[in-house]
């Protein structure tokens, strides 16, 4: 494994992290060889595996590496008492990384400026600093997304001020990267209703991942939705797709004041990495209420309503719907066989197979129900099932994998 990680790499450095082992020898490991701390089997692999890096010329780095942790509700334990015992253990060759994993672009460079600030106390002694992507849960996003976090932490460690200049920041993205920087942090928006309400502490280690869960949120039963009750996503997504639309266009003549400076994409080509979270915006703006409304237009039997929303003509928002449906999965492959090895594509495509299928079920038993001489559907049951909060009190605060929102079962 060493070998085939290091082999296609320039660098010598490897991050050999055993991330999460809490509990390590606790289970099938006690019933092979007995009782044995857990922390004293955590510090024998991790010199073991020390051994295998410096046969093969190779600098390890361990970060997020849980050797002990009695906190039960959390990730880190704050009160945590490392021993002497302990550090003595790690070899000395290892360097320890302290890591944040932020993903949201308003919140990356609040973090990134509180720990850059941190870093650059001649205090302090940190001598190095990166940026990780990582491609958790499908790999769904665009790693050029990233950019703007990446040039705002290579900005901090350029200067000796506590912030960036923003002018600058935003001449040097549209330079190095040939893109808009206010448009590629407006995309994420995606994922950010209530910037200004993101509590920012100890506790606050993810923000949302509104956008993934309305995505693969199964359409028909929309079990997720009283957790966005009261939240007037239509418009906040359709906004977003009108801004993002404009800054794909060269079209001077359709730009609205929403955004400050019109430009053309021409101008700043990267821009066009924008198209992915416009139709994202799209496919949403239709989607989130879709099963709310659809429900209220049964329940008073508006059947005028019902043909607009499920139609089968294609104006009606399902037809909408599943066509940008369809834009988004074909994009989507085609930005990812551009970058990246087909394999893994799989994940996504099993995905979006199973949105589409759903919203195809939907639409032919919505169909079915208006047509008059369709006598195979009477009723549509499921939007007669009374939907409860799932999550009390967390809104759309909410970082849901794949399985969680794409079916109940799961939740």
């Amino acid at each position: 494994m060493v070998r085939a990680i290091s082999g296609p790499l320039r660098s010598r450095r490897i991050h050999i992290g055993m991330d999460e082992a809490h509990g390590v020898s606790e289970g099938r490991y006690r019933q092979l060889f007995g009782y044995k701390d857990s922390t004293q089997v955590f510090t024998e692999h991790l010199r073991r595996v020390d051994e295998i890096c410096r046969a093969h010329q190779l600098e390890p780095m361990i970060w997020s590496d849980t050797a002990k942790n009695n906190q039960l509700s959390g990730y880190y334990d704050p009160n945590s008492q490392i021993s002497s015992e302990l550090t003595d253990a790690i070899p000395s060759g290892i360097s320890t990384v302290f890591w944040e994993f932020w993903t949201a672009l308003p919140f990356t460079f609040a973090t990134v400026r509180a720990s850059m600030k941190a870093s650059k106390d001649p205090n302090a002694g940190v001598k190095h600093v990166m940026t990780t992507i990582w491609g958790d849960e499908g790999n769904e996003c665009d790693l050029y997304s990233a950019l703007p976090g990446m040039l705002y932490q290579a900005e901090s460690a350029y200067t000796r001020a506590d912030e960036v200049d923003a002018e600058l920041l935003r001449r040097k993205f549209d330079g190095i990267v040939g893109a808009d920087l206010d448009d590629w942090v407006y995309a994420s928006k995606l994922d950010d209703t209530q910037a200004e309400s993101q509590p920012i502490s100890v506790n606050s280690h993810y923000t949302p991942n509104l956008a993934k869960f309305l995505l693969w949120e199964e359409p028909f039963f929309s079990f997720l939705s009283p957790q966005y009750r009261g939240y007037d996503l239509e418009a906040h997504y359709s906004h977003l797709a009108s801004y993002l639309e404009q800054a794909l266009s060269s079209d001077f003549s359709t730009m609205t004041p929403s955004i400050s400076l019109p430009h053309s994409v021409d101008d700043l080509p990267l821009n066009v990495r924008l198209k992915l979270p416009y139709l994202l915006a799209s496919v949403l703006s239709l989607k989130c209420h879709l099963r709310e409304r659809l429900a209220n237009a049964y329940r008073l039997g508006d059947r005028e309503e019902l043909e607009a929303l499920g139609g089968a003509g294609e104006r009606s928002r399902m037809s909408r719907l599943r066509g940008l449906v369809d834009e988004l999965h074909a994009l989507h492959r085609d930005n990812w066989m551009s970058m990246y090895k087909p394999f893994g594509w799989e994940v996504l495509d099993l995905r979006y197979g199973g949105l589409r299928a759903r919203l195809e079920t939907m639409h032919r038993r919505l169909v079915a129900y208006l047509d008059p001489a369709d006598a195979s559907v009477t009723k549509i049951e499921e939007l007669e099932v009374e939907l409860e909060t799932i999550y009390p009190n967390q809104g759309c605060s909410l970082m849901l994998d794949y399985a969680r929102c794409s079916r109940p079962q799961y939740i």
